[in-house]
């Protein structure tokens, strides 16, 4: 139930972003972006301050999996090494997007489906829209794949790359499901690490599991 929750929503935002990107010209009308378009936040943008939940020892005791070519490390909830769920999203004009999702679920406590999605566009790609554009399309792809609603946004970095904290709500089969997490861009990578769980406390110890993730090519 959690993962089918997550895969969606993940995939109806590659194509929403996808979309947006091809609607913005082809590739004989991209100019390369400015600095401030690629993962350099803002003086204004306040870094993620480590969450201090009690669960982030539980969190801390999960295996850590290490991500393709050693991209990144996370906590996750399973001695095996995660399914790797790969997809391709065409994008007008310019090639293929390639997202690759990787997650694991637990019904113990904390409860819920944890995962770490890369999407992958061709290379500059992202420059078109902008970081906040990109980011704020795939936080709607979010929203429109879940079939939910946007019930908390913040701006925030992520190891000194934009990021935006979102938390959406959402009810399928009359069950009500939350995703929480964060998006940010790193090059022409958005990564999207996010819980998505039937837990209604989630919101208070969600961020001390994402504090697991560590990007280690940034």
């Amino acid at each position: 139930m959690f993962r089918g929750f997550a895969r969606l929503a993940l995939g109806i935002s590659t194509v929403v972003l996808a979309l947006a990107c091809g609607g913005a010209g082809t590739s004989d009308d991209w100019q390369p972006p400015s600095p401030s378009d690629y993962g350099v936040p803002s003086a204004n943008v306040p870094a993620r301050v480590p969450s201090t939940a009690p669960e982030a020892a539980t969190f801390a005791a999960w295996k850590e999996f290490t991500g393709p070519a050693g991209g990144f490390t996370i906590h996750l909830p399973s001695d095996e090494p995660p399914e790797d769920s790969p997809d391709t999203i065409p994008v007008e004009g310019f090639g293929d997007a390639t997202m690759h999702t990787y997650g694991a679920t637990t019904m113990g406590s904390p409860m819920g489906y944890f995962m770490v999605s890369t999407t992958d566009y061709p290379a500059g790609l992202i420059g078109i829209l902008g970081e906040d554009m990109a980011l704020d399309n795939a936080r709607d792809g979010l929203v429109t794949g879940s079939g939910g609603t946007l019930v908390d946004e913040q701006h925030t970095s992520v190891q000194g790359h934009t990021a935006r904290r979102f938390r959406i709500q959402a009810n399928q089969d009359g069950i009500s499901l939350e995703m929480i997490g964060d998006t940010f861009i790193v090059g022409d990578r958005i990564y999207i690490v996010a819980v998505s769980t039937v837990d209604t406390t989630a919101n208070s110890w969600a961020d001390a599991w994402v504090d697991t993730f560590k990007l280690k090519s940034p």
